[in-house]
């Protein structure tokens, strides 16, 4: 693999789920984002830029990458 080489990996499946309940003036909700808990990158870049001009040197692929699973909850209030 050489400097400036792009691997464009397989195909990315990202599933996010969201469950809510409520009534006019409230809700709950609960989710799941990245239900999978893919990992890969979405946004490829062979670009090094800052980390190149403090000497580090990549052999691979930078770019921005899924978050991992996320699982939370909300509530939502109407005033």
């Amino acid at each position: 693999m050489g400097q400036g080489f792009v691997d464009f990996g397989g195909s990315i499946l990202r599933s996010d789920l969201r469950f809510e309940v409520g009534t006019e003036r409230s809700s709950l909700y609960l989710f799941i984002d990245n239900v999978t808990n893919e990992d890969d990158v979405t946004t490829p870049s062979d670009d090094q830029g800052l980390f190149a001009a403090f000497g580090a040197q990549f052999d691979g692929l930078l770019g921005t990458r899924l978050r991992p699973r996320t699982i939370g909850a909300g509530l939502r209030m109407k005033f």
